[in-house]
């Protein structure tokens, strides 16, 4: 320590700076901002992936959404007069004025809800529950996912913007394959500029074909940054061109392509289609 301490001085008397030969001005800050530059594009890029991977859970969870809320307004609809069909000692006169008038009433409701109301109790409240749980079941077996510009309801336009985005996302993915293997190509480059971060005795004393290669490879790490840089801006570009559509674009989408969307969902086994007829073509 005490040798390089006495050659440190020797080297300043001389006006000789160690840290400086041969290394471009702000080497270490570029290389830094480099490292910095690629951290955040894999960053935004890693998300892109993960949006991507999930594109078709995506689909099957708003088609359920869609669905369910198809179901409840069938059940909406039904009459708690259905439930004499199956048990004719059920009191739905009594149902009627505690304000379970739909299915769709008993199916929020509990049993204790419903053994509440007096002239019910617990006995009848199960049988009531036996009853509609058995309509309820049919519904859900018979009810199929119909999409209707007439009636843009929030979770049909989210399982539309799913579809689209999964349709439209073709393109992004190869995209994405190729930044993943240029962002490999780039490893060797960062792995050979290290050198070029060493200040003072430890730069000085590093041999000269090491030097040689830790520029080169940090000019072409400089380089192949800023690439990555704009394949990354290229990429989220894409990415919010299919994902910022608004509910107006994406039902006149679905009204020129609406076969398209229902063989998605077909292909996806995401729930039973109803399908008009006379739907052919594709996105």
């Amino acid at each position: 320590s005490a040798y390089l301490a006495a050659l440190t001085d020797h080297a300043n008397n001389a006006g000789l700076q160690l840290g400086d030969q041969h290394k471009p001005t702000g080497a270490i800050q570029q290389i830094e901002n480099a490292k910095h530059d690629i951290q955040q594009c894999d960053g935004i890029l890693s998300s892109i992936q993960e949006q991507l991977s999930h594109a078709k859970k995506r689909i099957k969870e708003a088609a359920q959404n869609v669905l369910t809320r198809q179901q409840e307004g069938v059940l909406a609809k039904t009459s708690v007069d259905e439930l004499s069909r199956q048990r004719k000692r059920i009191r739905i006169a009594l149902l009627k004025e505690n304000g379970y008038g739909a299915i769709l009433d008993l199916k929020k409701a509990s049993v204790d809800d419903i053994s509440g109301i007096e002239g019910i109790g617990w006995q009848g409240a199960c049988e009531i529950k036996r009853a509609s749980d058995e309509i309820i079941r049919t519904v859900e077996k018979t009810t199929t996912i119909r999409l209707d510009s007439g009636k843009q309801y929030e979770c049909c336009t989210e399982l539309l913007k799913a579809i689209y985005f999964q349709e439209r996302s073709k393109d992004l993915r190869k995209d994405l394959r190729a930044s993943s293997a240029f962002r490999k190509e780039m490893n060797p480059a960062m792995l050979s500029s290290i050198p070029a971060t060493r200040t003072g005795l430890a730069w000085y004393f590093t041999p000269e074909q090491i030097k040689a290669k830790a520029l080169q490879s940090m000019k072409q790490l400089l380089d192949d940054s800023e690439k990555y840089r704009q394949i990354t801006l290229e990429t989220g570009d894409k990415f919010f061109a299919i994902t910022d559509i608004s509910q107006q674009e994406i039902w006149r989408d679905y009204e020129r392509n609406a076969a398209y969307y229902y063989s998605v969902l077909e292909q996806l086994g995401a729930g039973n289609m109803d399908r008009p007829g006379d739907m052919t073509g594709g996105l």
